[in-house]
Protein backbone atom coordinates (compact mmCIF):
# COMPACT_ATOMS: atom_id res chain seq x y z
CA UNK A 1 0.00 0.00 0.00
CA UNK A 2 1.35 3.22 -0.94
CA UNK A 3 1.27 6.40 0.92
CA UNK A 4 -1.16 7.79 -1.38
CA UNK A 5 -3.18 4.52 -0.72
CA UNK A 6 -2.89 5.21 3.19
CA UNK A 7 -3.63 8.30 3.27
CA UNK A 8 -6.84 7.62 1.26
CA UNK A 9 -7.60 4.89 4.28
CA UNK A 10 -7.11 7.12 6.74
CA UNK A 11 -9.24 10.03 5.21
CA UNK A 12 -12.44 7.17 5.12
CA UNK A 13 -12.14 6.06 8.65
CA UNK A 14 -12.03 10.41 10.14
CA UNK A 15 -15.19 10.79 7.58
CA UNK A 16 -16.78 8.15 9.48
CA UNK A 17 -15.70 8.80 13.28
CA UNK A 18 -17.79 9.74 15.77
CA UNK A 19 -17.64 10.97 19.42
CA UNK A 20 -20.91 9.93 21.20
CA UNK A 21 -21.67 11.53 24.39
CA UNK A 22 -17.86 12.09 25.06
CA UNK A 23 -17.15 8.76 23.93
CA UNK A 24 -15.55 7.56 20.98
CA UNK A 25 -18.51 5.49 18.62
CA UNK A 26 -16.22 2.93 16.22
CA UNK A 27 -20.12 1.42 14.92
CA UNK A 28 -20.08 4.15 12.36
CA UNK A 29 -16.32 2.82 11.86
CA UNK A 30 -17.04 -0.50 11.25
CA UNK A 31 -20.30 -0.09 9.84
CA UNK A 32 -19.17 1.34 6.62
CA UNK A 33 -18.60 -1.31 3.77
CA UNK A 34 -15.93 0.97 2.01
CA UNK A 35 -13.77 1.52 5.46
CA UNK A 36 -13.95 -2.11 5.62
CA UNK A 37 -13.08 -3.18 2.34
CA UNK A 38 -9.90 -1.26 3.02
CA UNK A 39 -8.53 -1.51 6.45
CA UNK A 40 -7.50 -4.07 6.57
CA UNK A 41 -4.69 -3.87 4.38
CA UNK A 42 -4.10 -0.17 5.78
CA UNK A 43 -3.29 -2.14 9.46
CA UNK A 44 -1.65 -5.24 7.45
CA UNK A 45 0.76 -3.01 5.47
CA UNK A 46 3.13 -2.00 8.33
CA UNK A 47 4.01 -6.25 8.44
CA UNK A 48 3.55 -7.30 4.63
CA UNK A 49 7.28 -8.07 4.97
CA UNK A 50 7.19 -9.19 8.48
CA UNK A 51 6.43 -12.97 7.34
CA UNK A 52 3.03 -13.52 10.00
CA UNK A 53 1.81 -16.60 10.39
CA UNK A 54 -1.11 -15.66 12.97
CA UNK A 55 -3.18 -12.79 13.74
CA UNK A 56 -4.15 -12.08 17.87
CA UNK A 57 -7.01 -9.76 18.43
CA UNK A 58 -8.84 -9.80 21.42
CA UNK A 59 -12.63 -9.46 22.66
CA UNK A 60 -14.87 -7.36 21.55
CA UNK A 61 -13.59 -4.68 18.81
CA UNK A 62 -10.40 -5.91 18.14
CA UNK A 63 -12.26 -8.98 16.88
CA UNK A 64 -13.64 -7.14 13.63
CA UNK A 65 -10.39 -5.61 13.05
CA UNK A 66 -7.79 -8.42 13.35
CA UNK A 67 -10.65 -10.54 10.43
CA UNK A 68 -9.92 -8.36 7.86
CA UNK A 69 -5.81 -8.26 8.48
CA UNK A 70 -5.92 -11.82 9.04
CA UNK A 71 -7.68 -12.01 5.67
CA UNK A 72 -5.07 -9.77 4.05
CA UNK A 73 -1.87 -11.43 5.46
CA UNK A 74 -3.62 -14.85 4.52
CA UNK A 75 -3.37 -16.02 8.14
CA UNK A 76 -5.35 -17.50 10.36
CA UNK A 77 -7.33 -15.46 13.77
CA UNK A 78 -6.75 -16.52 17.24
CA UNK A 79 -9.02 -15.02 19.65
CA UNK A 80 -8.28 -13.72 22.80
CA UNK A 81 -10.76 -13.93 26.16
CA UNK A 82 -11.81 -11.45 28.27
CA UNK A 83 -12.49 -12.50 32.15
CA UNK A 84 -16.50 -13.25 31.95
CA UNK A 85 -16.67 -14.37 28.05
CA UNK A 86 -17.14 -18.03 27.32
CA UNK A 87 -13.73 -19.61 26.48
CA UNK A 88 -14.28 -24.05 26.60
CA UNK A 89 -11.17 -26.09 27.27
CA UNK A 90 -7.89 -25.10 28.68
CA UNK A 91 -6.49 -21.84 29.03
CA UNK A 92 -3.04 -19.57 28.98
CA UNK A 93 -4.05 -16.59 31.35
CA UNK A 94 -2.28 -13.47 32.26
CA UNK A 95 -3.70 -10.33 33.90
CA UNK A 96 -3.23 -6.90 32.63
CA UNK A 97 -1.39 -3.73 34.22
CA UNK A 98 -4.24 -1.34 34.65
CA UNK A 99 -5.58 -0.02 31.80
CA UNK A 100 -6.79 3.38 31.16
CA UNK A 101 -9.80 3.24 33.40
CA UNK A 102 -7.57 1.52 36.05
CA UNK A 103 -9.01 -1.84 35.70
CA UNK A 104 -6.55 -5.20 35.58
CA UNK A 105 -8.22 -7.44 33.05
CA UNK A 106 -7.57 -11.02 33.10
CA UNK A 107 -6.95 -12.31 29.31
CA UNK A 108 -7.03 -15.65 28.17
CA UNK A 109 -6.45 -18.25 24.88
CA UNK A 110 -6.29 -21.80 23.69
CA UNK A 111 -2.47 -22.72 24.50
CA UNK A 112 -2.54 -25.08 21.29
CA UNK A 113 -3.38 -21.91 19.32
CA UNK A 114 -0.26 -20.83 18.62
CA UNK A 115 2.57 -22.78 17.63
CA UNK A 116 6.32 -22.30 18.26
CA UNK A 117 6.78 -22.01 14.99
CA UNK A 118 4.21 -18.77 14.65
CA UNK A 119 4.95 -15.10 14.40
CA UNK A 120 2.02 -13.56 15.85
CA UNK A 121 1.09 -10.16 14.80
CA UNK A 122 -1.43 -8.69 17.91
CA UNK A 123 -4.75 -6.00 16.13
CA UNK A 124 -6.48 -4.18 18.47
CA UNK A 125 -8.79 -0.75 17.59
CA UNK A 126 -7.44 1.75 20.07
CA UNK A 127 -4.56 1.64 22.24
CA UNK A 128 -3.95 3.81 24.72
CA UNK A 129 -1.61 2.28 27.73
CA UNK A 130 -0.48 -0.81 25.94
CA UNK A 131 -1.38 -2.66 28.70
CA UNK A 132 -3.41 -5.33 26.86
CA UNK A 133 -1.18 -5.88 24.12
CA UNK A 134 1.83 -6.01 26.19
CA UNK A 135 -0.33 -8.52 28.19
CA UNK A 136 -1.08 -10.35 24.82
CA UNK A 137 2.27 -10.36 23.70
CA UNK A 138 3.09 -12.37 27.21
CA UNK A 139 0.16 -14.95 26.39
CA UNK A 140 2.14 -15.35 22.72
CA UNK A 141 5.57 -16.24 24.24
CA UNK A 142 4.00 -18.07 27.08
CA UNK A 143 2.21 -20.56 24.55
CA UNK A 144 6.37 -20.24 22.54
CA UNK A 145 5.62 -18.03 19.78
CA UNK A 146 6.92 -14.92 18.35
CA UNK A 147 5.06 -11.45 19.13
CA UNK A 148 6.03 -9.29 15.87
CA UNK A 149 4.38 -6.13 16.71
CA UNK A 150 1.27 -4.77 17.33
CA UNK A 151 -1.62 -2.84 14.89
CA UNK A 152 -4.11 -0.66 15.98
CA UNK A 153 -6.56 1.43 14.22
CA UNK A 154 -5.85 4.43 16.98
CA UNK A 155 -2.76 4.77 18.61
CA UNK A 156 -2.78 6.82 21.41
CA UNK A 157 0.01 5.65 23.14
CA UNK A 158 4.13 6.92 24.08
CA UNK A 159 6.89 7.01 21.74
CA UNK A 160 8.21 4.44 24.55
CA UNK A 161 5.47 2.15 24.38
CA UNK A 162 5.07 2.28 20.77
CA UNK A 163 8.96 1.40 20.03
CA UNK A 164 8.49 -1.48 22.87
CA UNK A 165 5.08 -2.93 21.20
CA UNK A 166 6.17 -2.22 17.48
CA UNK A 167 3.27 -0.53 17.35
CA UNK A 168 1.61 1.10 14.02
CA UNK A 169 -1.18 3.08 14.21
CA UNK A 170 -3.49 4.10 11.46
CA UNK A 171 -4.24 7.04 13.25
CA UNK A 172 -3.49 9.63 16.44
CA UNK A 173 -5.83 10.73 18.50
CA UNK A 174 -5.36 14.06 17.96
CA UNK A 175 -6.26 13.46 14.21
CA UNK A 176 -9.82 12.44 15.30
CA UNK A 177 -12.22 15.35 14.50
CA UNK A 178 -13.40 17.06 17.62
CA UNK A 179 -16.22 16.27 20.22
CA UNK A 180 -18.80 19.33 19.40
CA UNK A 181 -20.21 18.19 22.99
CA UNK A 182 -17.16 18.44 25.24
CA UNK A 183 -13.46 20.15 25.31
CA UNK A 184 -10.27 18.63 23.43
CA UNK A 185 -8.27 17.27 23.51
CA UNK A 186 -9.86 13.94 23.05
CA UNK A 187 -8.44 10.57 24.39
CA UNK A 188 -8.65 6.67 25.25
CA UNK A 189 -9.54 8.66 28.52
CA UNK A 190 -12.97 9.86 27.17
CA UNK A 191 -14.08 7.04 25.79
Amino acid sequence: MNDADLQAVRQLVLGTFRWVDGHADLSRVFGSAEVLRVVGAALAAPFQNAAVTVVVSPEARGFVLGALVARELGTGLVLVRKQGSHHPGASVQVRTAPDWRGRELLLRLHPDALRPTDRVLVVDDWIETGSQATAIQTLIIRCEAKAVGVAALVDDSTQATRRRLNLHGLLRSAELPPDEHSTPPRSQHDR
